[in-house]
């Protein structure tokens, strides 16, 4: 018997429609363009003021934003928060008085290190020279013995010789001053070398109480007349 018309054989499964693929990049709108922004301006203001413990902190901020380029809306959100938490750590310890003293300090070690320097550079003028020093600190870089870089604070910065030096005299009693700062190198600070060939770094207070022991009487009376000179 043939079927009756309102008697139809069942619908397949319709065709699915293919929907246009959403470009994934478009998932992260406004909030993943700010996170962005603000990783940037994380890490101009860091390379602008040369701090880099926090360059890591922007670099990871970095990262995180790409990611949430990738993962959309959710993980720019929390990229947002990230960026903010960078910048304000970049304005805290970024700021010009707290990036200048980083500086100073770094300026301290290396004026230790110079004088650390020019003590070993004595050392090998002396085995060179039947046990004499030099007559100056200039000596000791004619003899190539020391670079002239090396006699100039990096906190004064001003191309010339920044530490006093006054050659020991025979029989010099161990831990005697050889050489020190001048004066306002380094405020209400002293770095010293000592005829052993140590180095170290006093207060101003300290190191006056230093100049007055007897093994440094000749020493505390040169560098006066020295830093008189340099006052004219």
């Amino acid at each position: 018997m043939d079927p009756s018309p309102s008697e139809h054989p069942p619908a397949g499964p319709e065709p699915e429609i293919q929907q246009p693929q959403q470009n994934q990049h478009a998932k992260w709108g406004v909030p993943g363009a700010v996170a962005l922004t603000l990783s940037i301006a994380s890490l101009a203001f860091i390379l602008v003021y040369e701090f880099a413990p926090i360059l890591a902190i922007a670099g990871l901020v970095l990262g995180v934003s790409v990611r949430a380029f990738l993962a959309g809306k959710r993980g720019a959100t929390a990229t947002i928060l990230l960026s903010i938490l960078a910048l304000t750590i970049a304005f805290m310890f970024g700021s010009p008085s707290y990036i200048h003293g980083g500086r100073e300090l770094a300026n301290r070690a290396i004026c230790r290190t110079n004088l650390s320097h020019i003590g070993r550079a004595m050392a090998m003028y002396g085995a060179e020279n039947d046990d004499a020093y030099p007559a100056s600190l200039e000596a000791l870089v004619t003899a190539r013995r020391l670079e002239q870089k090396e006699l100039c604070c990096p906190s004064t910065n001003d191309g010339g010789v920044d530490y006093f030096y006054l050659p020991p005299a025979p029989g010099t009693l161990y831990g005697t001053l050889v050489a020190c700062d001048y004066s306002g190198n380094h405020e209400g600070l002293r770095n010293l070398l000592r005829h052993d060939g140590s180095v170290g770094e006093l207060t101003e207070e300290e190191f006056q109480q230093t100049l007055a022991e007897p093994r440094n009487i000749a020493f505390a009376e040169a560098l006066r007349q020295a830093e008189s000179k340099r006052r004219e």
